[in-house]
């Protein structure tokens, strides 16, 4: 009996961290070219390698600042969003996959 109070005890004294991920097909088509009638620069890039510099430039602090301000979000600086949050690459398809956890979930 006393090892089920001392787990939910300690479980009560936890902080309450709320999680939320969503996924992003990259698209590869690149409409200035096509506008301009020329051929896409980027056809001979690895696609693995694209989706990286996508996530790359996904995690950069400008564009978590942008977030931020974008939620209204004046509680959490750049390097608080990174540090909770992640961007991941499948190793099969275009798609990125944005996670965060945060002990607040009104931006979750």
């Amino acid at each position: 009996m006393v090892v089920p109070a001392v787990a939910v005890a300690l479980s009560l004294r936890q902080q309450h961290l709320y999680s939320a991920s969503a996924d992003v097909v990259l698209s590869h088509q690149n409409l200035a070219a096509s506008l301009n009638n020329i051929q896409d620069p980027n056809l001979s890039v690895a696609a693995d390698r694209l989706a990286a510099t996508q996530a790359d430039v996904a995690r950069a602090p400008v564009i978590a600042g942008r977030v931020l301000d974008k939620l209204k979000l004046h509680d959490r600086t750049a390097s608080d969003l990174l540090g909770r949050s992640s961007v991941s690459t499948a190793t099969n398809a275009d798609v990125l996959t944005f996670s965060v956890t945060d002990p607040k979930a009104d931006w979750l």
